[in-house]
């Protein structure tokens, strides 16, 4: 069975378990990176799924691919496939974005890796009524005849990178509101402060559109946080 002829049948499995449980709150993100590390993930040998689930809501605008993968003889490099697979914009299709070691140029024992950069995965990401959304990898050996898959994954990172924030959202949770108050002054009034505090997070304080982030936002985010007038 092909790499993406999993998607179907695990969709509708996982959307069952998703309905049965009770819902959460989605986890927004904006202006910010989402890493999901896999570094480390147990080989198997001749191929299967990992499965994992979600929270995070968004838009992925890019995705990079960070992979280092040691072959062990007498198994091949050239052999070994990975797929991520996403719900994108609350749709039932899924869609994927898939690296083998063939197409890289691995081949043999030793250790191999490569940054990947894809556009497959963006669009709108959420869990929306359900307490998550499902994702699921799929490992491959493309020649048995080689052998069981021997080696490990000493990085594999997906790296999604979401649109940025509306105007006046300072802590980077999708939405303006009061709770954007604080860090809005504490980004005028000291900005490594600001850093320090949101370390993963876009500011978007520059609520006049002159390029530059000063008092002359102040008046422009009130009216954005208190009027409604983004």
């Amino acid at each position: 069975m092909s790499l993406r002829a999993f998607a179907r049948p695990l969709a509708s499995i996982l959307a069952a378990a998703a309905s049965a449980m009770p819902a959460a709150a989605a986890v927004p993100r904006c202006g910010t990176v989402e890493v999901w590390d896999l570094s480390g993930l147990p080989l198997l040998p001749f191929g299967g799924e990992v499965l994992g689930a979600s929270t995070i809501e968004g838009t992925i605008v890019g995705t990079t691919v960070n992979v280092t993968f040691r072959a062990d003889e007498p198994f091949s490099a050239a052999d070994f496939a990975f797929q991520m697979v996403i719900p994108v914009s609350q749709i039932a299709e899924f869609v994927s974005f898939s690296f083998w070691g063939q197409e890289l140029g691995w081949s043999g024992a030793g250790v191999f890796s490569a940054e990947l950069t894809t556009d497959a995965f963006n669009g709108f990401v959420s869990p929306g009524d359900q307490p998550f959304f499902t994702w699921f990898a799929v490992m491959a050996n493309t020649n048995f005849e080689g052998g069981p898959i021997r080696g490990e994954l000493l990085d594999l990172r997906y790296s999604f990178r979401f649109d940025h924030c509306p105007r006046g959202d300072m802590n980077c949770d999708g939405a303006v509101n009061n709770f954007d108050i604080d860090p809005f002054v504490l980004a005028l009034i000291d900005p490594a402060g600001y850093a320090a505090a949101f370390p993963d997070c876009t500011p978007s304080g520059d609520m006049n559109n002159d390029s530059r982030f000063d008092n002359f936002d102040i008046d422009p985010f009130v009216a954005c946080v208190i009027l409604g007038g983004c």
